[in-house]
Formats: C-alpha cells, structure tokens, sequence
C-alpha cells in the first residue's frame, strides 16, 4: 500500500465478497498465482511487514482467494538475508 496504509481497511470494506470471489475466481480460470509477500503482512513488533493494519484483511483475501480456488506463490522483495530470516 506504501504511502496509503490508512485506507487500506476501508478500500478493502468497499468491496464485497463476491466481487473479490469473482476476481479471484477468473485469476484461478486463467492460472494466475496469487502471490504472498512481506508487502501483504501487517508489521509485526520484530518490524517485518510492509503496512501498519491488521491481519484481518490480508486473511479475508487469501480466503477468498483459496475458496475460489487459486494457487500461491511466495516471494520477497528482500535486499538482505536478515528481511526473510
């Protein structure tokens, strides 16, 4: 989100279920991998994560993401070892 971590929860809301189960559900059809990287977490006390939000959001995705049936992949932006530790 980088910059935009206040609206991140309410663009999010703004969205229904069934419009990110459709979403994820034509990214499943055509094979797209949903990826999961720090930039989807929330930072955590040890300071890794990319936004300032709860889990909450990132779950709601990656639920209905599994639920429409995509595949994940993980990945890093990481510049160091020490990021992905």
């Amino acid at each position: 989100m980088y910059g935009y971590d206040d609206l991140y929860h309410s663009a999010a809301a703004s969205i229904s279920d069934d419009e990110f189960t459709d979403a994820f559900a034509l990214a499943a059809e055509r094979g797209v991998g949903i990826e999961i990287t720090l930039g989807f977490l929330p930072r955590g006390e040890d300071g890794y994560g990319e936004i300032d939000a709860s889990i909450e959001t990132p779950l709601r995705y990656l639920n209905l993401a599994k639920q429409a049936g995509c595949k994940f992949t993980l990945g890093s932006d990481a510049h160091s070892l020490k990021k992905i530790q």
